[in-house]
């Protein structure tokens, strides 16, 4: 943010705001991340810049859901989708498809599980498609979350615990570290 200010970068230093606004969500500072994700959004859309912007819906969305805003989450969710297919930016497709499948569990429960599992079924689907790897473990979290719930545990570990294994030394990520104890949880 720095740099980018000193040398009168005004993209760049949205972009950064943006990048803090996501990380202070995941740190639990979720209504300061939403107030820069927030601005990111407004400033972009005014500067006619699109690239990304399904992912800043998207992460935009994670955010409300943090905050338990539901609602204005699926609206969200619902206008990166449309992003998705106005720009044909795909790279993070399967992501709104997870985040649509956490989102019914969270503000239904298990009375949106049908619903859920279909959305997660689209995000391999996609995230397998384009060898998204990442994505297509974070699907299989969510997944296996549910699967654990509804007392699946043998199709949440063959689904999970292969994704898991296909990767190498990243035992210190979040997405790992996620995916490690819902593995650990299912062993019990």
């Amino acid at each position: 943010m720095a740099l980018s200010e000193q040398h009168g970068f005004p993209l760049w230093h949205e972009i950064c705001n943006f990048g803090a606004g996501v990380a202070l969500t995941q740190l639990g500072q979720t209504q300061q991340g939403i107030e820069l994700i927030d601005g990111w959004l407004t400033r972009s859309k005014a500067m006619g810049y699109r690239v990304i912007r399904g992912w800043s819906l998207a992460a935009a969305a994670s955010a409300r859901m943090a905050a338990r805003q539901w609602d204005a989450a699926a609206a969200l969710l619902d206008a990166a989708a449309q992003e998705v297919e106005a720009t044909d930016e795909r790279w993070f497709e399967a992501e709104i498809h997870r985040l649509a499948g956490d989102l019914a569990l969270a503000r239904d429960g298990l009375a949106s599980a049908e619903r859920a599992e279909a959305c997660f079924g689209r995000a391999l689907g996609v995230a397998r498609a384009q060898g998204a790897r990442m994505w297509e473990l974070r699907t299989s979290v969510s997944q296996a979350r549910l699967w654990q719930i509804q007392g699946r545990r043998a199709d949440a570990l063959g689904l999970l615990d292969p994704v898991y294994r296909s990767f190498s030394a990243c035992d210190e990520l979040v997405d790992m570290i996620e995916a490690k104890a819902v593995l650990d949880a299912l062993a019990c």
